[in-house]
């Protein structure tokens, strides 16, 4: 989980930063500038789907403990019976 949300995080400050840098740079006509910020927005849309799907596998994997454990607790229910 908590390397879930630094990914999000910094994906987000990576985006926000990486905007900033290419508006700047097309509003002075710096290609190099532009160019940087962009390629850091791409990053940091790459860093928060990482943490998204880091989500998504934590999120399927406790899903599927706690159906194991269902299956586990009546097992031992029925063994009892």
């Amino acid at each position: 989980m908590k390397n879930e949300i630094k990914d999000k995080v910094t994906g987000n400050v990576n985006q926000a930063i990486g905007k900033s840098k290419a508006a700047i740079g097309k509003m002075i006509g710096d290609e190099n500038l532009e160019a940087s910020g962009k390629v850091q927005d791409v990053k940091g849309a790459g860093q928060e789907a990482m943490g998204k799907a880091k989500g998504a596998f934590s999120k399927g994997v406790d899903a599927v403990e706690d159906k194991a454990n269902q299956i586990k607790d009546k097992a031992k229910k029925l063994t009892r019976d």
